[in-house]
């Protein structure tokens, strides 16, 4: 549907050649965009319209065609580019005509829209009959649309329409008309056409009790061919192409298809629109397909479905919904099934999360078993993933590992991985990774390796310190063989290496590199991610203008691609840079609003975060029992992600040394150490854990510890420092992340402490 519009923005009918069509949609989209953008938009915005550009120039359009969810994120981002330029120099009216017919992606693509431009001067008039809040429930609500419900036709309305329809007549015949159309505009025109056609005014008894018998009775006065291609295409839906229904119909009736579909056009039942490569026929109303199709008895029904999806199949038909309502009605279940796999994948690559999930229920109420479930499975749990049900998404990962296929085993395990993980239920991801067996299969590769770097990422947070090196090496071993994004994740691997190593700048040049090389293949939701982790190396580094933009940049992306998973993780790192600068009201602000958006989405891990650095905020702005509050929730919602806990504890430690609470803090600041120590490494707050207990021990009288604590401390920050080489990041890092400067002004004043 979308597709269709911008064609006709851009001037393009169909009728025209394809070379002429591109050359076309190219130019238009250079009126307003960068030079450098217009043939990337203009060549994804073609994705959408069904008009393919040659991919030998465009690595990310080719890039595209390999990864349907990288096409996805790439089409949105066109459309959303290219109606920003658009609204930029003139006012923008879309006009969506029949939405009840429409599809679920042009319907997301405008919701995003409307979210995106929303202080744009742009307008959507959507057309429809009630029937659209069955078909899109809740449609665009959250973007305060107005509706307007029509009316029936007035009296004086309904006369006027007379009157221009079949000019002067007599009251008494007028008035016959109005009270049996009772203000519906279809039936009205149908029974002017009666009157039109020479029928009697004011004789009911072979006037239908029904508009659709009077739509019917109409069809009778073109005989029963005309009638024949009319329940053929109606068939097919609101539109439908002739050699389709030719194949519906005997050999021997298929010669005069053409003609009839001609003389219904004439007779305005039909109308013609020329496509790209066919002419295509649609019914000028609803209820006139409606009519046709109810004239077919349940036998016919269902075998001019099972011959309509033959055709289609033979066709080629790429939507497999399309052939799956087809076969369903045709009573072909089994078939219904398979396409209804295809569909639900079609779907999730589309980011239509919840049409994903409803076609995989759709097929088990049909009876999906055995393999076709199982890999049915791993898509409802991939969707629910991104849609924040984690528990859902678990038990369908799990349902999905009963699979007797190698592939999607696999694919069924990173998929429970990635439930388990925002649960923090590291243990069981633990005990499955133990079982995990390199394949021998070469085709399996990458799939075996997905898992293994999904599981990575959460097994360090529970403590495991040589995963990450053991998945790096795995890649590197496989580098000939990595399909791209598995390129762009061995940079992040290195990116978090550097990080825990204590190398803050190479980890920082190893996160610039994942995400510059995602952008270049064109994978925007992967280089969002790379770009978080560029986000919190600046920040490590001191660096909080540059962390800030760069963290408003992705969730400015986030915002216009609806990664609500890329938000949570985002507010939780702006919360420490806003703290850090000392902008403690924004901080508390973006802090709360990260603890609400991490729990909707039952993200525990970042949740905390949230938590821990809402902690280091009120400390920061000296309300210390908040601090404590804040620290002890955090020590709650992360109850077994081993690699923060030594950071949480030592929050807390600080906020009750603040407040006089000697012992208890002192206790709590061992903990955290002792904890720090076992496991060698802290995924974030190692300064804090040593200052922590650095400050306890000076507070309770043991300088000597305190200075033994503050040497190590010290060292470990120079040595952190002197991985940078210039001078002005150096001083950033060791002045302006409040521990280091902190760290450093401590063991200065007891440098001469002979004690």
């Amino acid at each position: 549907m979308l597709g269709s519009a911008l064609l006709a923005a851009a001037g393009i009918t169909g009728a025209e050649p394809e070379a002429v069509q591109r050359k076309r949609l190219t130019a238009h989209a250079s009126r307003f965009l960068p030079a450098k953008d217009a043939l990337r938009i203009a060549a994804f915005l073609g994705e959408m319209a069904n008009l393919p550009f040659p991919d030998e120039d465009l690595p990310p359009l080719r890039a595209a065609r390999q990864d349907p969810r990288l096409m996805a994120d790439q089409t949105l981002m066109a459309w959303l580019d290219w109606l920003e330029a658009e609204c930029s120099h003139h006012p923008v009216l879309l006009v969506l005509e029949d939405l009840h017919w429409g599809d679920s992606p042009s319907v997301n693509f405008v919701d995003a829209a409307l979210r995106v431009h929303n202080e744009k001067p742009f307008m959507v008039l959507a057309l429809a009959r009630p029937e659209v809040d069955r078909r899109f429930p809740g449609l665009w609500k959250e973007r305060n649309p107005q509706r307007i419900n029509l009316t029936p036709l007035s009296p004086k309305s309904t006369q006027r329409m007379i009157e221009h329809v079949v000019g002067k007549i007599s009251e008494e015949s007028a008035r016959w008309i109005a009270e049996r159309a009772q203000g519906n505009p279809f039936y009205l025109e149908e029974l002017l056409r009666v009157v039109a056609d020479g029928g009697k005014v004011g004789d009911d008894s072979n006037l239908p009790d029904t508009v659709l018998g009077m739509v019917q009775a109409r069809f009778d006065i073109f005989g029963p061919d005309a009638k024949l291609v009319l329940r053929a295409g109606s068939i097919f839906g609101q539109t439908f192409r002739p050699v389709g229904v030719k194949a519906l119909v005997d050999e021997d009736r298929r010669k005069d298809v053409d003609r009839w579909l001609e003389i219904l056009t004439k007779r305005e039942i039909l109308f013609s629109r020329p496509t790209a490569d066919l002419r295509e026929y649609a019914f000028r109303h609803a209820l006139l397909r409606q009519a046709a199709y109810e004239m077919l008895p349940p036998t016919e029904k269902r075998l001019g479905h099972l011959l309509a999806g033959e055709y289609l199949e033979q066709a080629g038909e790429r939507q497999g919904i399309v052939l799956a309502d087809h076969f369903e009605r045709a009573g072909e279940k089994p078939r219904a099934i398979r396409w209804l796999g295809v569909a639900a994948q079609q779907a999730l690559d589309a980011d239509d999360l919840a049409e994903a999930v409803g076609r995989v229920e759709r097929a088990v109420n049909l009876g999906a078993a055995g393999e076709e479930l199982c890999s049915m499975r791993v898509i409802e749990s991939q969707a629910r993933f991104w849609r924040g049900q984690y528990l859902e998404a678990e038990q369908a990962a799990r349902e999905a590992l009963a699979s007797s296929e190698d592939r999607t085993k696999l694919d069924a395990l990173s998929a429970l991985f990635d439930a388990l993980g925002p649960q923090v239920k590291y243990d069981e991801i633990a005990a499955l990774f133990r079982d995990l067996e390199r394949p021998e299969a070469p085709e399996l590769l990458n799939a075996w390796l997905d898992c293994f770097v999904s599981a990575a990422g959460y097994l360090t947070y529970a403590g495991d310190n040589e995963i990450r090196h053991q998945t790096l090496t795995l890649l590197e071993e496989s580098r000939d063989q990595l399909e791209p994004i598995m390129l762009g994740r061995a940079e992040g691997l290195r990116s978090h290496i550097a990080r825990s190593q204590g190398n803050p700048a190479e980890s920082l040049a190893a996160a610039k590199r994942a995400a510059d090389y995602f952008e270049s293949i064109g994978h925007r939701r992967a280089a969002c991610e790379a770009l978080a982790n560029v986000g919190v190396s600046l920040l490590e580094l001191g660096r909080l203008e540059e962390a800030e933009a760069c963290i408003q940049q992705i969730m400015a992306t986030a915002r216009k691609m609806d990664l609500k998973y890329m938000l949570g993780g985002s507010l939780q790192a702006l919360t420490n840079i806003l703290a850090y600068k000392g902008s403690f009201a924004e901080a508390r602000a973006v802090g709360q609003e990260g603890i609400a958006v991490n729990r909707t989405q039952n993200d525990r891990r970042f949740q905390g975060c949230a938590e821990a650095y809402l902690s280091v905020t009120e400390y920061l702005a000296g309300d210390y029992a908040r601090a404590e509050q804040y620290a002890r929730a955090a020590l709650t919602t992360w109850e077994t992600v081993h690699a923060v806990l030594p950071f949480a504890r030592a929050l807390l430690a600080r906020a009750l040394l603040a407040q006089g609470h000697k012992a208890e803090a002192l206790s709590t600041a061992r903990d955290a150490y002792a904890e720090f120590e076992r496991i060698g490494i802290a995924d974030d707050g190692e300064a804090t854990i040593r200052l922590a207990l650095a400050e306890c021990l000076l507070v309770s009288g043991d300088r000597l510890a305190a200075k033994e604590v503050l040497a190590a401390a010290t060292r470990q920050v120079h040595a952190w420092a002197a991985t940078i080489e210039d001078f002005a990041g150096r001083q950033a890092y060791l002045t302006r992340i409040p521990e280091h400067r902190r760290i450093l002004e401590l063991a200065q004043e007891l440098a001469g402490d002979k004690s």
